[in-house]
């Protein structure tokens, strides 16, 4: 009984030193702060608009959930660009290690499946939700898709007729074709590629530099380029696969 007794006082004893051990370990820890559910200031296009449970005015609540009871899911709100809806600032410029936290993030509190038991319009709500952020996270983590949305946003799409008025550029293009279409090894194939990502980082460099300056038109021009480099680096691809 008494050896019995001491094994229990042992573990008990084991068992809060673990415990003293993991919170000093949690105390010492930093997080960057997680404002997800948050109040957040919106713009003031959401004026008057209210929680389709509560009714609460969600003019200084976030844009997923109402602080009502459960933290009920809001359906997508409109006039929400894909910046905001990622909390990233509006620039061609992305860190993708900090937009690929953020997407985790959300989707780690919105997915559907988490929202199995709760009430069919607010499953509709979550799936929306994760259909848009999975939406949005694509878009921006590209850099041509990326440049494409910026230019949607100032109503503008990319006119590929400004290359078609380039014939050096065209002609340029043609001949990589032309050279991916040959007979190259694989090591070609890898220097063509080297060298097509080249032209790709130099495009982009030029676009950041246009949106920087607010010249839309070099941007559009810029994304424009961007957007046959990238179909050679698809081509590219191919190639690798033996599918080209």
């Amino acid at each position: 009984l008494v050896r019995r007794r001491s094994f229990f006082l042992a573990s008990s004893v084991l068992r809060l030193s673990r415990v003293r051990c993991f919170w000093k370990k949690v105390e010492q820890t930093e997080y960057e702060p997680v404002r997800l559910m948050q109040p957040r200031r919106v713009s003031d296009t959401y004026d008057n608009i209210q929680c389709w449970r509560c009714g609460l005015d969600l003019e200084e609540t976030s844009i997923f959930f109402c602080d009502c009871v459960n933290n009920v899911v809001l359906p997508p709100r409109e006039g929400k660009n894909f910046f905001e809806l990622l909390d990233r600032p509006l620039s061609f410029e992305m860190d993708t290690g900090l937009l690929r936290w953020r997407y985790r993030q959300l989707m780690t509190v919105l997915h559907p499946d988490i929202f199995a038991q709760r009430s069919e319009t607010e499953q509709e709500h979550a799936a929306s939700q994760a259909s848009l952020i999975n939406k949005a996270y694509k878009t921006l983590k590209e850099p041509l898709a990326r440049g494409e949305y910026m230019l949607s946003l100032q109503g503008m799409s990319v006119d590929e007729s400004q290359t078609s008025k380039e014939p050096d550029f065209l002609e340029e293009v043609m001949e990589l074709n032309e050279k991916l279409d040959g007979d190259l090894s694989e090591d070609e194939v890898e220097l063509f590629r080297e060298e097509n990502n080249e032209r790709i980082r130099k495009c982009i460099k030029r676009i950041q530099a246009a949106f920087d300056l607010d010249k839309l038109n070099d941007a559009q021009h810029g994304v424009s380029r961007l957007k046959f480099y990238v179909n050679i680096e698809s081509g590219v691809k191919a190639k690798l696969l033996g599918e080209r």
